[in-house]
């Protein structure tokens, strides 16, 4: 959604200049955006993927593959070592943690 601008009765004062005989004119003033495209299209992205982001966090909540990082929060766990203690198959948890690590929820080290 995109945002709206409204602007108050000061602003709107402002942005009218009198000219003789109580006459107004509008004076365009043109407000430069703050974001740039590249920053609009990236907000875009995370929007699109955000279904995908809380798909993957949930599966891995949900196969205890969190839980198994979490017993190991100091020293972290290796994939061989995530593999033997779930259920996935290897390509699944290779896609489930590589989306952890772009959406944000995992960290890799190294």
């Amino acid at each position: 959604m995109l945002p709206y601008l409204v602007m108050n009765m000061d602003q709107q004062l402002d942005s009218m200049r009198k000219t003789g005989a109580g006459q107004t004119e509008r004076v365009s003033r043109r407000r430069r955006d703050p974001q740039s495209a590249y920053e609009a299209r990236f907000a875009a992205q995370k929007l699109a993927f955000a279904p995908v982001v809380f798909q993957v966090a949930r599966i891995l909540r949900d196969r205890g593959v969190l839980a198994a990082l979490e017993e190991h929060h100091e020293a972290g766990q290796t994939l061989d070592q995530l593999l033997e203690g779930t259920a996935l198959p290897d390509y699944s948890l290779k896609l489930l943690l590589d989306g952890g690590v772009v959406a944000g929820v995992l960290l890799r080290d190294g």
